[in-house]
């Protein structure tokens, strides 16, 4: 005995916009892994969205490190404009990693 019946008919989907939110980042990179794939998944402040990849991040954390080995290198250094080069090399790549 078959139990399945087809209907047809006409509608239209709608969705809450008030529920709606649009994520945006402000580096350029691809989606890795994301944590919620299905409207309607409940979300807890604090709960990941998704693992991005960056290029741009990984080079500007490369960055990052090789200042803080400069640093540390020149940290020591009786000159002063070479020790405040390295503090100032360091301080930039960070804020970079902040933005």
């Amino acid at each position: 005995m078959d139990f399945t019946r087809e209907i047809r008919t006409v509608g239209k989907v709608e969705y809450d916009e008030e529920k709606l939110y649009t994520v945006t980042t402000k580096i350029s990179g691809w989606i890795e892994k994301l944590y919620v794939n299905y409207t309607g998944e409940i979300v807890q402040e604090g709960d990941p969205l998704l693992e991005i990849y960056s290029p741009e991040l990984v080079t500007t954390q490369e960055e990052y490190l090789l200042a803080l080995n400069t640093n540390k290198m020149v940290s020591g250094s009786s000159f002063e404009s070479i020790r405040k080069g390295g503090q100032s090399l360091l301080e930039s790549t960070r804020k970079r990693l902040k933005y």
